[in-house]
């Protein structure tokens, strides 16, 4: 560029490396999902986006680095993984599995189906049962 070199002026130099993240949905099946759309960010500096299979190749500065991966299942803050080792030569990989958010809705209860005529097992003038049903 424009810059020139002086003599004595010292040269600080790095090495980069590929590193591989692969940001996966865990199944009940022990399958994993790819979790797309997952900013990762080394460093405090936004490098790419997991594709529709969940990974992301980036090429990063070897050494100790800090990942940060932001999604919803993540939270407000995404998920921060410290020391991550990039080792310069060698294809680094990291896996994360994303967290799991079960959202339980409850409805109103239903009438049993025998509630419309008597029950066998209620007495005449007993009310009906109401059990709760999950959505």
């Amino acid at each position: 560029d424009s810059e020139n070199l002086v003599t004595g002026q010292q040269l600080a130099a790095g090495f980069f490396a590929p590193l591989v993240v692969q940001v996966s949905v865990p199944e009940i099946s022990g399958q994993h999902e790819g979790l797309a759309g997952v900013s990762v960010e080394i460093d405090d500096e936004r490098l790419g986006t997991t594709d529709e299979h969940g990974r992301a190749e980036l090429s990063v500065r070897a050494g100790a680095r800090r990942v940060r991966l932001r999604h919803s299942c993540f939270g407000p803050d995404g998920r921060e993984l410290s020391e991550v080792m990039v080792l310069e030569g060698q294809l680094n990989q990291l896996e994360v599995l994303s967290d799991i958010r079960l959202y339980i809705y409850a409805s109103d209860p239903e009438p049993d189906d025998a509630a419309d005529g008597p029950a066998d097992d209620r007495e005449p003038g007993e009310a009906p049962t109401f059990e709760p049903t999950l959505v």
